[in-house]
């Protein structure tokens, strides 16, 4: 669970927390989505379990959301863990300030993988991140 506001996705903590500082202009019925807009309040928003085309986090303490990736998302995690090509396990990510991508990686199930594990495997042509996930 989460929330939208402002074009932002914040966590649940966060989201009542700016919830509670708007409580006098709350909708009437805050579960009727169409009442009100995001612009003006906080909504519900099932982050765990929508997609979406990149990891989100919360937009007020950065706490990744956990949410589901589309294909596209699964592209943009492979791209952005490829772009550091020194880097090849999750702990050398965190010891090089990219905690935010180890996170991603475990959470999308990214491993690296070896110029010989791609020929041992034959699914992939080069070393790098990949995922079981088919996109």
């Amino acid at each position: 669970m989460g929330y939208i506001y402002k074009a932002d996705t914040y966590c649940e903590e966060c989201g009542e927390s700016i919830r509670r500082s708007l409580a006098d202009v709350a909708p009437e019925d805050t579960l009727d989505h169409v009442t009100y807009d995001s612009d003006d309040y906080p909504k519900d928003a099932d982050l765990e379990h929508e997609e979406a085309d990149c990891p989100q986090h919360c937009a007020a303490c950065s706490e990744f959301l956990n949410n589901p990736l589309t294909s596209e998302g699964y592209k943009y995690v492979q791209s952005a863990l490829s772009d550091l090509p020194a880097l090849t396990s999750t702990s050398q990510l965190v010891k090089a300030n990219h905690a935010h991508l180890a996170k991603w990686a475990n959470y999308y199930g990214f491993t690296y993988w070896t110029a010989e594990d791609c020929q041992d495997d034959g699914r992939h042509d080069k070393a790098g991140w990949y995922s079981g996930e088919a996109y």
